[in-house]
């Protein structure tokens, strides 16, 4: 989902809470999902390359392989 939150505007040693609503496909199989954040390069060119996605300072956040940051939060998705 693309966020409302402008990431250009998160300065160094700032928590940022991003809260937004988001509507999940009616037919999204039940179950638990990691909560990941992509914070692209915003060129289409790179766009799709990992190694120009934003890397959070988080520990034990960042999966090289897909450039999206683990925020460490599950959420559950039910009937």
């Amino acid at each position: 989902f693309k966020l409302n939150a402008d990431p250009r505007k998160w300065l160094p040693g700032q928590n940022v809470t991003v809260s937004q609503n988001v509507t999940l496909p009616a037919d999204m199989p039940k179950g638990n999902y990691a909560v990941l954040l992509n914070l692209p390069d915003p060129m289409a060119a790179l766009r799709g390359r990992p190694e120009y996605s934003i890397q959070l300072a988080n520990t034990n956040a960042w999966e090289a392989s897909t450039g999206f940051n683990s925020l460490n939060h599950t959420v559950g998705v039910g009937s």
